[in-house]
């Protein structure tokens, strides 16, 4: 495969999530092509491991889709923070829960035709309760669900997020890995 490269790049649009771009770049035979795309600083999910094995997860609707999901604790990268730090942020901010054993299980891109963005994937361990303390615009409710659970609801679209999904698949990868 031939390397691309890029040869321009215009901000189109900014707000405090991603910037909106597009490139100019020349394909592996010579030829041109514009790419439109959305620039982000990464993202992270968090999945929470209680002491009882079950998973702290969050439902909330999802304004595209127009009906809830659940997920596992996440959102954006602010440009001055680093990715832990983050997700520590947003495991507090959105379930309350608090953990002092942190492990990183992976990375990805969560769809690499439409964004750059890379998604963190930690897991949160040796947790201890508290009050969280969502943005304005979020509205969510905490759910504690078992392994089973979380494969059951996977396996009949009750968990539909990409992200959500693509991080239980690190989790389980961590779990086969020699010790």
């Amino acid at each position: 495969m031939k390397a691309q490269r890029q040869i321009r790049t215009e901000l189109r649009h900014k707000n405090p999530y991603w910037e909106y771009r597009l490139d100019r770049y020349e394909l592996g035979d010579g030829r041109e092509a514009d790419y439109w795309y959305a620039h982000t600083h990464g993202s992270v999910f968090v999945i929470a491991r209680t002491d009882d094995e079950r998973f702290v997860l969050t439902e909330q609707m999802r304004y595209l889709n127009r009906r809830a999901s659940i997920e596992f604790p996440g959102g954006g990268v602010p440009q001055e923070l680093e990715p832990a730090e983050q997700a520590r942020r947003e495991l507090r901010e959105e379930t309350g829960y608090v953990a002092t054993q942190w492990t990183k299980l992976g990375e990805f891109n969560p769809m690499n035709g439409l964004t750059d963005e890379i998604c963190h994937v930690f897991l949160a361990e040796e947790l201890r309760e508290g009050d969280a303390m969502p943005d304005a615009t979020e509205d969510i409710v905490v759910r504690l669900l078992s392994a089973r659970d979380i494969d059951a609801a996977c396996a009949t679209n009750a968990i539909w997020d990409g992200m959500t999904l693509a991080a239980w698949m690190l989790y389980r990868a961590h779990l086969e890995r020699p010790s």
